[in-house]
């Protein structure tokens, strides 16, 4: 396309009035070049990247899809992905534009393999729920369903295993809509380290308040407006000498989050200067066990006093406890 205008489709509107509340992965291989045809790297930092978004005659989206990292050189091309929601008011309209942006009148935009697929529902298999974080392992070296709140995010690792390191503002992962229902139990793991200076540094929530541990929060959206934010994780204490540090959490599905179809789970409360490398990221139902011990971590199994919560007093591990492992330390 020509600095002068962007790339638009009219899109089938029949579909979406079938689809009304379902998920749509979009996604496009962009490359930015000038007027020689000469490569420039866009950064999503200085708000000059393409992106996508959907328009009907009264109304046009916010970015649908924004660049994320992918590994490879990929020839200059970069990819723009994102996870798109039906909305309600789609539907009342014969007219419905996909639109590539380039968002700079300097540059042109070279654009190939542009997709919009219906993503699977809770209906497509039974294993569906296993697993409700999208591509929470970074599959593939690919940072797909993962967004970014004015953030840096680059993968960093492999051949074989990944990582999303994050700078300047928070991640977002994706997560599966229709999967949680109202008061079960799920829980969540976040493994992460925090890098301070190009060194791994651990933070203490316990004794260091001047540098915040993040916090993992669901954020739920119902028809493209916000609803509601929960705190499901907290940082566990962690030694020096470990190199990666947790999130873990247990929490109660809201209504709020059984209703939403838009879900997303953001690490925050890290102190802004830091950077914070995310090595995996899940959240899964917690199996239905009334018939043994019903505790969660009653035996320190985890290493750590996660699920346990001190009233008026601190709870740390000590060793050994009493069969050789921890033990929970209340003062």
């Amino acid at each position: 396309t020509s600095p002068r205008d962007s790339l638009v489709q009219f899109l089938d509107a029949r579909c979406f009035r079938s689809t009304v509340m379902r998920s749509y992965e979009v996604e496009a291989w962009v490359k930015v070049v000038d007027e020689n045809n000469e490569h420039q790297e866009c950064h999503v930092e200085e708000s000059n990247c393409p992106e996508i978004r959907i328009a009907t005659a009264t109304q046009i989206w916010p970015s649908i899809a924004t660049v994320v990292p992918e590994r490879g050189e990929n020839g200059g091309y970069q990819l723009l992905h994102g996870v798109f929601v039906v909305e309600n008011s789609m539907t009342d309209s014969n007219m419905v534009e996909f639109i590539v942006m380039r968002n700079r009148v300097d540059f042109n935009i070279l654009v190939d393999n542009v997709s919009m697929k219906l993503l699977p529902d809770i209906h497509s298999n039974e294993d569906f729920c296993s697993e409700i974080v999208r591509n929470g392992f970074f599959a593939d070296g690919s940072a797909r369903f993962w967004s970014q709140s004015n953030a840096i995010m680059e993968l960093v690792g492999g051949p074989s295993n990944f990582s999303l390191q994050v700078s300047d503002g928070q991640a977002r992962a994706s997560l599966k809509a229709g999967c949680f229902a109202s008061r079960e139990y799920y829980q969540v793991q976040i493994q992460y380290k925090i890098r301070v200076d190009g060194k791994s540094f651990q933070c203490d929530p316990l004794n260091d308040p001047k540098d915040l541990c993040p916090t993992a929060f669901l954020l739920s959206y119902t028809n493209g407006s916000f609803v509601s934010a929960q705190v499901v994780a907290k940082s566990l204490e962690s030694s020096e000498e470990e190199e990666w540090s947790w999130l873990l959490g247990l929490f109660v599905a809201s209504s709020d989050q059984s209703n939403a179809d838009g879900l997303l789970l953001q690490m925050d409360g890290l102190n802004p200067s830091y950077k914070y490398v995310i090595n995996f990221a899940s959240i899964q139902p917690l199996p239905k066990s009334c018939r043994s011990n019903i505790l969660v971590n009653g035996n320190m199994e985890m290493g750590t006093a996660v699920f346990w919560d001190g009233v008026a007093s601190s709870v740390t591990t000590v060793s050994p406890g009493f069969d050789d492992d921890v033990a929970m330390l209340v003062s």
